[in-house]
């Protein structure tokens, strides 16, 4: 029987002072709950990513994958920024 070997994906971080401490794309000041919200309510796509934000498909969907597995986290982070640009 072959070792499993199971492999981290690097593409996400959350660093204190940092985006508020928000999961963000390594290195990048790009919240996932700004992808999360492009990508399933303004319909952006991996190509558009990558045009207008550099950011490579393999970290699109590394922000992706951590949306669904803290779905709850997220989602608040996106109504907590749709309530600030309601109140400008």
């Amino acid at each position: 029987m072959a070792d499993t070997q199971v492999m981290r994906i690097e593409h996400i971080v959350k660093t204190p002072g940092v985006l508020g401490g928000k999961a963000r794309i390594t290195g990048r000041r790009i919240g996932v709950w700004m992808i999360a919200n492009l990508y399933y309510d303004q319909d952006t796509t991996v190509e558009e990513f990558k045009e207008h934000f550099d950011l490579s498909p393999s970290e699109v969907y590394a922000a992706l994958a951590y949306y669904h597995d803290h779905k709850e986290e997220i989602d608040l982070q996106i109504d907590e920024a749709r309530s600030l640009e309601s109140d400008l």
